[in-house]
């Protein structure tokens, strides 16, 4: 009996490998002049704004397809696809939304940046149903900023995608930890370095040069992590609970190299974050779900 449920164990997962390298990943077709490419910081916005580009990618979106079109589209875009996706539009802040009840607004945003000054808020909206396989149109009444994203909708749906950040007083920018991520809001050439793996990819809450408390709201549990600097033994201010992890990054850029050793806390229950300190620091906020 131990050898034949040993046998069928081994037939169940050879079955799943199979099926697995065999599930259909998204392919994009039949889209005319539109350019496909990677949602990420970074990413070229538009097909005739070579200096247009996406910032401030928080972990949700980076990696999505990116369906590039013009600077302003009207009318009806359209492309096929062979699985179903759900659409995510970055519509420009500035002007009025004009899609209808067909997208809800996800409380997320990405920023307009590259050559594009000042930056703009695009906040993000997805559609309300399951689009394809087959057809997929976007249509634009009126003419607008906006960029066309595609998630598969068989996806796994990862923690990124259900944790929500919200701030209670000055709101921080969210992005993602990234070599070369921008280190503080009011400091434009500050840049993260020397990242280890585990902490790429995080979600970023970026802060002003010199912190003082920090305070928001996760809808999940969490991990915060704190990279704090660590000259004359500044990161001692941070409250006991938070424990060093022994690893850090460095905080580079226009910025001489210098090391900021990285604490952990965990938050199983998610909720208000709070972290006061008691003199001001240089410092950055990383947040990863509990798995």
């Amino acid at each position: 009996m131990a050898t034949s449920s040993v046998l069928s164990c081994l037939i169940i997962s050879f079955v799943m490998i199979v099926n697995a390298d065999h599930e259909e990943q998204l392919s994009v077709t039949d889209y005319g002049s539109l350019q496909i490419s990677m949602v990420r910081h970074e990413e070229r916005y538009a097909t005739n704004r070579p200096c247009y580009s996406y910032e401030d990618v928080s972990p949700l979106y980076h990696g999505m397809t990116h369906v590039r079109g013009l600077n302003d589209k009207l009318g009806a875009i359209t492309f096929k696809v062979n699985i179903p996706v759900i659409i995510y539009l970055a519509i420009d802040s500035r002007y009025s939304y004009i899609h209808g009840n067909d997208y809800e607004d996800t409380g997320d945003l990405v920023m307009l940046g590259g050559c594009h000054k000042p930056r703009v808020k695009f906040p993000v909206y997805r559609s309300r149903r399951v689009h394809g396989p087959g057809l997929v149109t976007v249509n634009f009444q009126s003419s607008r900023m906006t960029g066309i994203f595609l998630r598969d909708n068989a996806f796994d749906v990862r923690p990124y995608a259900e944790l929500k950040v919200t701030f209670t007083g000055t709101p921080r920018e969210i992005s993602m930890v990234r070599h070369g991520e921008k280190f503080s809001t009011n400091r434009d050439c500050y840049q993260m370095e020397d990242i280890p793996p585990k902490y790429h990819g995080l979600t970023h809450l970026r802060g002003p040069n010199d912190e003082t408390t920090i305070t928001f709201h996760v809808n999940i549990p969490v991990v915060v992590y704190v990279a704090i600097d660590s000259r004359n033994n500044r990161n001692t201010i941070l409250p006991a609970s938070f424990k060093a992890t022994g690893e850090k990054i460095v905080h580079g850029g226009c910025h001489d190299p210098t090391d900021f050793p990285i604490y952990e806390r965990k938050y199983p229950s998610g909720g208000q974050v709070s972290i006061p300190l008691i003199a001001s620091r240089m410092l950055t906020v990383m947040v990863k779900p509990l798995m």
